[in-house]
Formats: C-alpha cells, sequence, structure tokens
C-alpha cells in the first residue's frame, strides 16, 4: 500500500479541513489582514511579492459551501509519485513533462480504472506542507488581486465532484536543481464504484490545536466501527496516523484502542452518502499520573512515566529522562545530563539545566531548553524549539524544523540544523554554522556582530568566491532604515544567513577550512 507519509498526511488534512470550512481557512492561514500576515513568514512573504488582494480572497472564498472530505487512494499517490520523480529528475514545474503520458492515462496506469473525473496540483518550489496548501488555496499568482485568475487550484479543492486524492510530497536537496526543498503532486478523482469512507488520523495533539501536524499521528492504533446491530468493522491507522475505512450509512460507534493508548477513547458518528472525518485523540484514551521526583546531591536517576511529569536533579551529575508527556525537568548543580523524551511521542518539554556544563535534548515536541550557567550542550531536537544557552560557551542545535536560538552570554557555536531558524547569538564571539545544503534552509541571525568576533562557519567544500551579500531592508527586521546583509551561496543561489542589520557592519566574517575571509572586501 502506497500509505502518506506524515507530510503527505498534513496535507490531506489541510485539504479537508478547507473543504469542510472554505471561509474559514482564510482565519487558518491569515493571521492578521490589516498588516497582511500568515501563520508563517514565508507565506506572508508570498503575499506580499505578489501584492495578494486579500479582502477579494475573503469575498471570493465566501461563495464556496462546505463538501465532504476526500478519502486516500494509494493508486493516485503512485500516479501523483511518479509525476513528481519526474519533475526533480526533469527539473520542472509542469502537468505533463518530456516523454509523460496525459494525466488520465496516467492515473489509469497507475490502477485506478474507473476514473469519472480527474485533475492535479502540483508545486515544485515549497518549502513545508503548509506553505504548499497555501500556494494552492490562497493560489497566488500574477491575475487579479494577485491571484490565478480562475483561481484552478483552490477550486479543484473544493470541487465537490472529487472524493479521493492521492499526494506526493518528495524533498528535493540536491542543490544543482531549481526545484524544492519540497516538491508536491495532488491527483483528484472521483470513480463510479466509490463507497464512502469514514476517514481521519489518530493524533497526540501536541500544540492543543485540534488538528494534525506532522509528527502528531499515532500508527498502530485499533479503529472499531461498531452499528447499532453490533456488527464491528476494524482497521489500523497507518504509520503517519491516518485512518479510513468504508461503512454503509448508519450510525456507529468508533472507538480507538491499543498500540500506544492504555485506554479507548470512543466517538459517535453518522454516516451518509459521502465520507466523514474524524478525529481520534491520545488525550481522549490515556491518562497516566504525573511522576515528581527530586533528586539528592548525588548521581541521580530520575525518569518520568510518560504523563506530565515534573523532574528535579538537585546537585550531582544526574541523568534526568522524562519520557512521553509534557515534562520539567530542572537539571539543579552539576554537570547532568537531561533529554526530554525519546520517543515520537514525546511532547512540550520544558528543561532547565542549571549550574554546570549540563548535555540536553529535547527529543519531540516544541521545547523550551535552557542551559543556564556552565558551558552547556544543547539540543532541540524535533519540534519547533527555543532553546537559550545562557552564561558560558555553549554548543546550540536545533536540529529539525525551526527553531529560536539564544545564545547568551559566551563564545557560543549555534547551528540552527534543518529549517529555517531565527538567532541570536548574545554578548561573545559567536559562530553561526550552516550546513550548506538545501534542507538546512536559511537562518536570520538578529544580532551578527564583527566587532565582538562573531562568524560564519559554512559546513562544506567552497570558496570565497562562491558567496555573495546583497542588501536590502526587509520591513520590521530589525532597525528602519538599515539594510539586511544576505549571504548567498552562488552554487546554488540559497540564501545562507539572514543578517538583521548587517548593512551596517563594516565586515561579515566567513570561515572556510580554517580560513577567515572578510566578504565585504
Amino acid at each position: 500500500m502506497a500509505t502518506p507519509t506524515a507530510v503527505e498526511q498534513e496535507l490531506l488534512e489541510l485539504i479537508n479541513r478547507a473543504r469542510s470550512d472554505p471561509s474559514g481557512e482564510f482565519d487558518q492561514l491569515i493571521t492578521n489582514a490589516a498588516t497582511a500576515t500568515a501563520v508563517t513568514s514565508e507565506i506572508t512573504f508570498a503575499l506580499e511579492y505578489f501584492s495578494v488582494d486579500l479582502d477579494l480572497l475573503r469575498s471570493q472564498l465566501s461563495a464556496f459551501s462546505s463538501v465532504a472530505p476526500l478519502a486516500w487512494n494509494d493508486s493516485l499517490s503512485i500516479a501523483a509519485t511518479d509525476h513528481t520523480v519526474q519533475m526533480i529528475e526533469q527539473d520542472a514545474q509542469e502537468h505533463q513533462l518530456p516523454g509523460e503520458s496525459s494525466l488520465l492515462t496516467r492515473i489509469v496506469a497507475a490502477g485506478y480504472s474507473t476514473a469519472t473525473t480527474v485533475s492535479e496540483n502540483i508545486y515544485a518550489y515549497a518549502y513545508d506542507a503548509i506553505y504548499a496548501h497555501a500556494g494552492f488555496y490562497i493560489d497566488w499568482g500574477y491575475g487579479t488581486g494577485g491571484m490565478q485568475d480562475p483561481a484552478g487550484h483552490r477550486i479543484t479543492i473544493l470541487n465537490a465532484n472529487y472524493t479521493e486524492v492521492g499526494i506526493s510530497a518528495l524533498a528535493e536537496t540536491n542543490s544543482t536543481t531549481a526545484v524544492g526543498p519540497l516538491v508536491v503532486t495532488q491527483d483528484f478523482a472521483a470513480r463510479s464504484d466509490y463507497q464512502p469512507m469514514l476517514l481521519g488520523a489518530v493524533i497526540r495533539d501536541g500544540d492543543g490545536d485540534a488538528f494534525y501536524d506532522a509528527g502528531e499521528g499515532l500508527g498502530g492504533i485499533s479503529v472499531w466501527a461498531t452499528d447499532a446491530t453490533g456488527n464491528v468493522s476494524v482497521t489500523t491507522s497507518w504509520a503517519s496516523g491516518g485512518f479510513q475505512m468504508e461503512l454503509d450509512p448508519g450510525t456507529y460507534t468508533v472507538s480507538f484502542r491499543g498500540g500506544v493508548l492504555t485506554g479507548i477513547a470512543s466517538y459517535q458518528v453518522v454516516m451518509g452518502n459521502e465520507n466523514v472525518h474524524l478525529y481520534g485523540y491520545y488525550a481522549d484514551a490515556v491518562v497516566i499520573p504525573p511522576v515528581y521526583a527530586t533528586g539528592d546531591d548525588g548521581m541521580d536517576i530520575l525518569t518520568g512515566a510518560g504523563g506530565d511529569d515534573s523532574l528535579d536533579g538537585g546537585a550531582g551529575d544526574d541523568t534526568l529522562d522524562g519520557g512521553d508527556g509534557t515534562d520539567t525537568i530542572l537539571g539543579g548543580l552539576g554537570d547532568d545530563y537531561i533529554i526530554g523524551g525519546s520517543s515520537s511521542t514525546d511532547l512540550r518539554d520544558v528543561i532547565y539545566g542549571g549550574d554546570g556544563d549540563d548535555y540536553i535534548s529535547g527529543g519531540n515536541g516544541n521545547d523550551e531548553l535552557y542551559g543556564d550557567a556552565g558551558m552547556d550542550t544543547i539540543v532541540g531536537g524535533f519540534g519547533v524549539d527555543t532553546i537559550v544557552g545562557g552564561t558560558g560557551d555553549d554548543q546550540l542545535t536545533g536540529e529539525a524544523w525551526s527553531d529560536l536560538i539564544f545564545g547568551g552570554d559566551g563564545n557560543d557555536f549555534i547551528n540552527g540544523g534543518f529549517g529555517y531558524d531565527r538567532v541570536n547569538g548574545g554578548a561573545g564571539a559567536d559562530r553561526f554554522f550552516h550546513l550548506g545544503i538545501y534542507d538546512h534552509g536559511s537562518d536570520w541571525i538578529q544580532d551578527y556582530t564583527a566587532a565582538d568576533g562573531d562568524v560564519l562557519l559554512f559546513g562544506r567544500n567552497a570558496t570565497i568566491d562562491q558567496f555573495q551579500v546583497n542588501l536590502t531592508e526587509t520591513a520590521n527586521a530589525g532597525v528602519a532604515g538599515v539594510e539586511e546583509a544576505f549571504v548567498i551561496y552562488r552554487p546554488t543561489g540559497q540564501i545562507m544567513w539572514a543578517l538583521v542589520d548587517g548593512g551596517a557592519q563594516d565586515e561579515i566574517n566567513l570561515v572556510l577550512g580554517g580560513t577567515t575571509y572578510d566578504l565585504l572586501v
């Protein structure tokens, strides 16, 4: 089976959220219409770049009515994946590339043999799932009001005739190609022999927004649908957390059990002649008592139990493991080894290293990690983390997703990791590292100061002539009237670092192979 990845599941959930409330999707994507501010900085930039008329967008969306959600289809997914691979291999964004068959022919060849209608959305230059969805749904472009006219991608998403979709979202990390970093194909269709589905996802809602985000899905959960006569239909959630099953019209008790669940979460669902969407929430099934543990002055080992735990190591070189859940961990005095959790069901942790040279790993979830005093090593893990080094010469790594990193006092080494990170080195001579690949993103540095000894470190073999600095002011980025400095790696055209107020610097120093070069010379 070509089941969805976590990113593809998120794209499916975004489509179905929009179909359930077309007008309401405006507020899901736009946080402040007056200032044209969106849920991510990349979407905000696109709104500004295309001069999207948000009043017109809101008006257009009001003309649509809610429609039934779309089910996942393996054959459509195979067809979509084949096309995404072609876009990457041919480095182009087209619906029919040289040597490719038509959309209908491709879909039928993938096994979708009873199609009555088909359509396709493609985006070869997305950053992430929400950016791709916004691009399709807002349908920004060069038409009236900064949108495509007609808004074909949006119309496809909201078309009531479609019942299924297959989605392919592949990362493109080849620095020699123009497409990427995320290349997306969505193949929509309906078929003559279709039966309505109960569909949705089992999620551990780490950010509390009652919506699926990549990484929140729970695989291996049994989904039972029991009708009024006691007949039971059973399926199991995919690795992404998504699930679906064909059900006849009627009223069902749908329960989620097994896997990481230690209880049963149950919901009532009424099926008719259309697809129905349902979330199963981890929090509705699981109640684990929290652990409250405090160490003594020795070398303690404290472990959480999977709930919302509170651990305090006290003095000594302690080992603290919060486990799953939303934990609060205090290292205290000593050189502590602290991890927020090691499984995919770890949630948002708040960790304070305390005095000493600590090692801190956030694990999964959107964590807050504080090194405090000492020469600390902090790794954010998987999530949108906030990392604060504190005093001392710290080594700080965001790892995955878009992190917020503060070095604090000391000569810090800061690696934003994969994603578009925001960095403040603080006092001291700080080193800002970029791996030099597309997935590392473009890191924004708030306080680069050459006079303090700050330098940029590039993680690939390169020569100084492969870099350039572009100066331009970005609204609300820094001091009004002062330009930002964008350090660009010429072979790929990627912005490696964006230095806020960098135009005021006399030097921008880049270290290559142990040699320091001034990019402004």
